[in-house]
């Protein structure tokens, strides 16, 4: 019986480790960072260029630098969106199936870059839709900071900081 349960604590300490060190190997980070580019490329028919992802699952925050949304123009002209940094805290109900729940989402320095060519064409992708961002509906969040941003149409600067609180849409 007591070898039994030498046998089990044993495992159990193993499994911890795994956890503790796969969590450190930066694997997960990676898969939430393709599976980003892939829901963007699906829902936008845009691509995502991603800086640092740093996952912290005990505060349950993420926080990427130097974040990218790529649309229709062409590669010397700025990004269709960029930020310098975005954090984004997940509540508990983010758990819940079909719903985003989130305590926190603060945008640092983020560009949004809008284009007009001489035919009326944008920058603006068209969204090839069937992606998971399309079924997101149902969402709340606690907190929303965009801190010195700035939207730019053709040679027009638009200079802006949003703050929220609260704000949801249900269906």
């Amino acid at each position: 019986m007591r070898r039994r349960y030498y046998i089990l604590l044993s495992l159990f300490a193993l499994a911890c480790l795994s956890v503790v060190l796969l969590l450190r190997s930066g694997w997960l980070e990676e898969q939430i960072a393709a599976r980003a580019r892939l829901e963007v490329q699906r829902s936008l028919g845009a691509t995502l260029r991603l800086g640092q992802l740093k996952l912290d699952l005990w505060q349950g925050k993420v926080t990427i630098d130097d974040i990218e949304i790529r649309g229709r123009e062409s590669a010397t002209m700025p990004a269709l969106f960029a930020a310098r940094r975005l954090e984004l805290r997940a509540g508990l109900g983010s758990l819940a199936q079909n719903r985003l729940d989130l305590r926190a989402l603060i945008l640092d320095r983020p560009r949004i870059h809008i284009y007009t060519d001489a035919t009326g064409a944008t920058n603006i992708p068209g969204g090839k839709g069937g992606g998971s961002l399309d079924k997101l509906l149902d969402w709340r969040l606690g907190q929303l900071e965009l801190r010195n941003g700035e939207v730019s149409w053709n040679r027009e600067k638009y200079p802006f900081d949003v703050q929220g609180r609260q704000l949801q849409n249900a269906v």
